[in-house]
């Protein structure tokens, strides 16, 4: 696979023991990266925290989400796409979608991650041990079509869960 292939996109964080995709990244490098919907009408803001947050602890370097541009009736109907919506009725180019905000959120404790993982020379596996003392991150699949990527869903979480993580991890690389 050297110089034919640099990313598979496939279920890293729906699917944590995703042998066959692990084994790909290692033997190849080739980068793993997850895909899928934004989530259900209703979805709390902290669930696209842990999907990213999902994705990294599973193995996996990137979630994109799909079809995320939407239209003006998307500022007033949530649904499980939009992340950019035309921004004509406050005079802006373009609007973003709260959800997006929360991706960065999900970004920002994975570096968080990375620096501790760096610092302490730790593996993503013992990083995740340490995350799973603060919430649990296992996806579920709310449909049997392994092709319907929208069927991921990720847990809530508290927002005193993430603020905790994220002033626990602050603290240990500080050390």
């Amino acid at each position: 696979m050297d110089g034919v292939m640099q990313v598979q996109y496939g279920g890293m964080g729906s699917e944590p023991n995703n042998t066959r995709l692990q084994l790909l990244k290692d033997q190849t490098g080739v980068m793993i990266r997850d895909y899928g919907g934004l989530g259900y009408e209703g979805m709390s803001y902290s669930q696209a925290i842990s999907t990213v947050l999902n994705v990294y602890l599973s193995g996996g370097d990137a979630f994109l989400p799909w079809q995320t541009l939407g239209n003006d009736d998307s500022l007033d109907k949530n649904n499980t796409t939009t992340l950019f919506v035309p921004g004509d009725r406050f005079g802006l180019s373009v609007v973003a979608d709260m959800r997006l905000k929360a991706f960065r959120a999900g970004e920002q404790l994975i570096e968080y991650c990375v620096l501790l993982a760096n610092k302490k020379k730790l593996s993503r596996e013992q990083i995740s041990e340490f995350v799973s003392q603060f919430f649990k991150l296992h996806m579920k699949r709310t449909d049997i079509n392994p092709d319907n990527a929208d069927a991921k869903q990720s847990p809530t979480l508290m927002a005193w869960q993430i603020s905790e993580l994220r002033k626990q991890l602050a603290k240990i690389i500080e050390d």
